[in-house]
């Protein structure tokens, strides 16, 4: 995202805070630390092989949750 988009979603979230009086976001989402936001945890089987598997923290999603 571009800071003009970040900027506009801002303001967007303000607009509606004052108007409902409840936060609506925007909320920035942090990467997962065992992916680092790929979804995908490599695993490794023994003898140079490696297994891509979901990711066991984040469910496969590449955010914390």
């Amino acid at each position: 995202m571009n800071k003009e988009t970040i900027r506009a979603l801002e303001a967007d979230g303000e607009k509606l805070r004052q108007l409902t009086d409840e936060d609506h976001g925007p909320y920035w989402l942090e990467e997962c630390d065992v992916c680092n936001g790929s979804g995908i945890e490599e695993v490794y089987a023994g003898h140079g092989n490696v297994n891509e598997i979901p990711c066991s923290m984040c469910s496969g999603k590449g955010v914390k949750t």
